[in-house]
């Protein structure tokens, strides 16, 4: 195991930032929805990387799907022991209990793997865990034990100390890529790490002094409590104070969202996004951890609860691959009798919504060749927040013969309908798809072709409508 020796860097990061006391605003009552994903008493309950949920009930180690009826076993009962921390590491999660520190997977199956990571740590307790992306490479874990900081790399475990300072009862959380925030109850500490050397850097924060509680949203922005006060760092180094109504003591955030849950002294929370903070209506949480997509997963009585401040959006008819002919996208919605409005638009262009389920239609013209965002919105009143639900389109016209039908037949048709394939149906000439168009379409449509295989993708089934459609092109 390696030893890095760090000096702070002078001077402070806090000498360049601009801190202000922030303007924030505070908002109607947030009213929740819930989905109940366990009933009765559970000893662990950890949110994992995909949003299902790992439990020991006592009987057996399992996760929780939420569209199984029966959870998965994947290990004994007790096998973790009490949870001490967990972050996602790409599709799995590495849990650290008082039994041990574990991998979890849930793709391609589940399964509970012990880590590699405790081979080189030994007995010490684990406190805190982070992760940091590096270009090409697997993340950098970043590893807080009682005592101690370290970065685990290509299966090495490097200590980092720094000078003068004393790394024990350390928090931390993600800053940026190869870099993390690191407090401790007197300082806050920015440490970077080379992408290809080993190298590391670590700037100390003069203000504030230090982190009880602290967490990074979707916009990079580390959020802490700090001497019983909400601060907040963005990226670009401008650091903010809050006078807030209540005393915070506990955050939950993740990084693929904006939303920040915050906890107050007496034991409510409240919900901030763009600065606005509500106070999220009367529900005891307990038993507390964040989840992706700026969840909560909480212990709600005799339930564990996933707990949302917006409805979730789910689409039918959006496929992978370019959009080139009219595509009809529905829009499912749960408690539909409190939806006031739905909207949507690609990019620039706004598309009209209607009808019960509400749908919209993709369709190039209206919509302008190349790359677009997709979003559809939908209004509740119910005390939720907008549901928001966003995805990457790319509208086209001109599919070929060339560059879009003749790999297709390639990828699922050449094995049969090939020069040397069985079928007595050549289909390796674009004449022959031409003569047949109407036929294959039908046949591809229907799941008939390719036979005693998969069907098409949708996209490449809307490549070869769109190519009929468009006259064939070479």
């Amino acid at each position: 195991m390696a030893t890095m020796f760090l000096r702070p860097a002078l001077p402070p990061l806090a000498a360049l930032i601009l801190m202000a006391c922030s303007s924030y605003s505070l908002g109607e009552p947030l009213s929740p929805t819930t989905e109940t994903l366990v009933e009765g008493d559970v000893t662990l309950a950890v949110p994992l990387a995909d949003g299902s949920l790992l439990i020991d009930d006592g009987t057996q180690l399992a996760i929780v799907y939420a569209d199984a009826r029966e959870p998965t076993s994947i290990g004994a009962t007790g096998e973790i022991g009490t949870l001490r921390a967990y972050v996602a590491l790409g599709t799995s999660t590495l849990i650290a209990g008082s039994a041990g520190t574990f991998v979890v997977q849930t793709t391609p199956r589940s399964g509970l793997f012990r880590a590699p990571i405790e081979d080189v740590i030994g007995e010490e307790v684990i406190r805190g865990l982070a992760s940091s992306p590096r270009p090409d490479a697997p993340s950098d874990l970043w590893v807080a034990t009682e005592e101690r900081l370290y970065l685990f790399r290509d299966e090495t475990l490097t200590e980092v100390r720094v000078e003068g300072m004393s790394l024990a009862d350390v928090s931390l959380a993600p800053r940026a890529p190869l870099s993390v925030w690191a407090a401790t109850p007197t300082r806050l500490l920015q440490v970077h790490v080379e992408s290809t050397s080993r190298a590391l850097s670590a700037t100390e924060v003069a203000r504030p002094t230090g982190a009880s509680a602290l967490a990074v949203d979707a916009d990079s922005t580390l959020w802490l409590v700090s001497d019983g006060m909400l601060w907040s760092l963005r990226s670009d180094l401008h650091l903010e104070n809050y006078e807030l109504p209540f005393v915070p003591t506990a955050l939950f955030a993740a990084r693929d969202a904006g939303d920040v849950w915050v906890q107050a002294e007496d034991g409510s929370f409240y919900h901030q996004l763009y600065r606005v903070f509500r106070l999220v209506d009367s529900m005891p949480l307990s038993d507390v951890h964040h989840g992706p997509e700026g969840t909560l997963y909480a212990r709600v009585g005799d339930t564990i609860r996933r707990v949302r401040a917006r409805h979730p959006i789910t689409v039918e008819g959006l496929h992978s691959g370019p959009i080139l002919s009219a595509t009809r996208i529905e829009v499912l919605l749960p408690n539909l009798d409190h939806v006031v409005e739905v909207r949507a638009h690609a990019g620039a262009a706004v598309l009209e919504v209607a009808g019960t389920p509400p749908s919209f239609t993709l369709e190039p013209g209206p919509i302008p060749v190349g790359a677009h965002r997709l979003t559809v919105e939908a209004d509740y009143d119910d005390g939720t927040l907008t549901a928001v639900f966003e995805a990457p389109i790319d509208i086209a016209t001109d599919a070929t013969w060339t560059n879009d039908i003749e790999p297709i037949f390639q990828n699922y048709c050449a094995d049969c309908h090939g020069e040397r394939g069985p079928s007595p149906t050549r289909l390796d000439e674009r004449e022959q798809w031409v003569e047949r168009s109407d036929r294959l379409i039908e046949n591809v449509v229907t799941g008939r072709m390719p036979l005693s295989r998969p069907m098409l993708p949708p996209s490449d089934i809307a490549l070869i409508q769109a190519w009929a459609s468009g006259g064939f092109a070479e």
